[in-house]
């Protein structure tokens, strides 16, 4: 049976049986196929006693929701060497050669991992073990969560054999229950999946796809492009609290397993917290329902109060939620898109905000280039004359709030708009919209503990985040404890040492998740001794 989501099976809704008259039509169906049935199987043995074709599945529909879709399969341009079949481009495709003398280490996890310079990584750990050296590989693949990292991470181990494995994964989660959801609802999953799956399987299929395309020696498994991102918020908008710890500890579950399974195969892991941006709103906040119509109304006329109070500068690039996706910077656009916006800029360029500086490691850097990520020479972000006008709308709302330059009726303003906020949050003590109004409005005033308070706790209560929160490195830090031999590196408390007040915002990320391309290399380098540090207490005693 085609294995269903693991997710789903800890936490799915009961479907409701069909009717009579529904059974009825199915039997009439299922009796109508039964001579095309009896033909598949006479097919099927003429073909195993002939020794003809093969079995087992080679064309997945559930876009590595799957334990045996194969997101790994041999090279057929190098003899012993391997290829990735992950992408809805051949050319993002990783291709890793036979084993060698050298070190390896794979990188998994979604986009921010695809985005990881893996080249800055291997001189940097080349640079402190030249012989034999290092080569490092990068799967991170936009969009997947712990589920299809931890598949694919499998097949790595079994057919890479790297001696260190990175995990940097927890953006994803909901994000991957929308696309699972999705598959479902196309017929998909579910017992339709099933029998589809179970089809594909057969050596009369495999023939079949053999004479069509007779030249073909990988059948895309995952590569199929997903949909679109953004209409997945849909499947949020009535998830309640209790079901959103459910799938964290879900999560949670995964990264042990692949903490295991890699010290199995015998690689050092390298476990890492992640990062999020502290002045990107919610995504998903649903009352649940131990809160009636009449509490609801009273909290929303409560937070629409202090809404109203929220000078209009510093709310423009926040209400409605305004999020910012990394195309919007000119990152991660195809090459003749690129040239284009440098070529004709788009409208509304103008002058280039001025956030908060970084510290320490984190602070001007040169400029970069790294999967199709460019960073300016004395900052992180990219080319200004690629952004899109939303850009400046969000960063010139983040300049006002950085400067925090408040006139007296602003400062009154922000004095009311917070008693409005404790009030909505006395009514709806953990809504995560209102804990981020507090948040900022804490920050306007300049009590920074206080904005930490309120920003880390509104993801933390977030009903579907997409960024790093407290609660979910605590699962990362929790899984550390659990496995011992691991080695954790904290991604997140290194960006708060290095950034004002330890909250983070847009100098270091591009929107709710993923960083900025001028950080990217220092956080490589930051990673190599962690590294170093792992295969050292892999190899010694025990």
């Amino acid at each position: 049976m085609h294995p269903l989501s693991r997710i789903r099976r800890i936490h799915e809704d009961r479907a409701t049986l069909p009717a009579a008259d529904e059974h009825d039509a199915m039997k009439k169906v299922l009796l109508g196929l039964l001579p095309l049935v009896g033909l598949v199987l006479l097919l099927e043995g003429v073909l195993w006693v002939g020794g003809w074709g093969e079995s087992g599945v080679r064309l997945s529909m559930s876009r590595g929701f799957d334990r045996d879709a194969a997101y790994i399969v041999p090279d057929p341009q190098v003899p012993g060497g391997w290829v990735t079949q992950m992408f809805d481009k051949p050319a993002l495709e990783v291709r890793v050669p036979p084993r060698t003398a050298k070190l390896r280490l794979v990188m998994v996890g979604g986009s921010n991992v695809q985005g990881f310079p893996a080249d800055v990584l291997q001189q940097a750990l080349t640079a402190r073990v030249p012989h034999p050296g290092w080569e490092v590989f990068n799967l991170g693949r936009s969009g997947y969560g712990s589920e299809r990292v931890s598949i694919l991470l499998d097949q790595a181990l079994e057919l890479l054999k790297p001696d260190v494995v990175l995990i940097y994964s927890g953006h994803n989660e909901f994000m991957e229950r929308g696309f699972a959801q999705e598959l479902e609802a196309e017929g998909a999953l579910g017992w339709m999946g099933d029998v589809a799956e179970t089809l594909m399987g057969l050596r009369t299929m495999n023939l079949a796809m053999d004479l069509a395309a007779p030249r073909r020696v990988a059948v895309d498994f995952a590569r199929a492009p997903e949909p679109r991102q953004e209409g997945r918020d849909a499947a949020f908008i009535d998830i309640d609290y209790a079901t959103t710890k459910v799938y964290y500890e879900a999560y949670r579950i995964h990264v042990e397993q692949m903490c295991r399974a890699s010290l199995r195969h015998g690689a050092a892991v390298v476990l890492c917290t992640i990062v999020g941006n502290d002045f990107s709103p919610p995504y998903q906040a649903a009352f649940g329902p131990q809160v009636d119509a009449a509490t609801e109304t009273r909290y929303m006329q409560a937070r629409g109060v202090a809404l109203e109070l929220l000078p209009e500068r510093f709310k423009a690039g926040l209400y409605p939620p305004v999020r910012l996706s990394q195309p919007e910077w000119g990152l991660t656009l195809a090459e003749p898109l690129l040239a284009a916006r440098l070529a004709d800029p788009p409208a509304g360029r103008r002058r280039v905000p001025r956030l908060r500086d970084l510290l320490g490691p984190l602070g001007p850097t040169p400029a970069t280039r790294a999967y199709k990520a460019e960073s300016v020479a004395g900052a992180h972000w990219s080319d200004p004359r690629l952004w899109l006008p939303s850009v400046y709308t969000v960063l010139d709302s983040m300049q006002a709030i950085h400067e925090r330059q408040l006139t007296p009726d602003e400062r009154r303003a922000l004095v009311q708009a917070r008693q409005a906020l404790e009030h909505a949050l006395q009514i709806v003590p953990d809504h995560p919209f209102a804990l981020f109004d507090l948040g900022l409005v804490s920050y306007l005033l300049g009590d920074d503990a206080a904005a930490r308070r309120f920003l880390v706790a509104s993801t933390d209560f977030d009903r579907a985040p997409r960024r790093g929160a407290d609660l979910v490195n605590g699962l990362i830090r929790s899984v550390k404890d659990e496995v011992k031999r691991i080695e954790l590196y904290d991604a997140d408390a290194f960006f708060r040492q290095n950034s004002p007040g330890g909250l983070l915002s847009y100098e270091a990320l591009t929107d709710v998740c993923h960083l900025q391309p001028g950080v990217r290399p220092v956080l490589m380098r930051e990673l190599a001794p962690v590294v170093l540090k792992a295969v050292a207490d892999m190899r010694g005693p025990r």
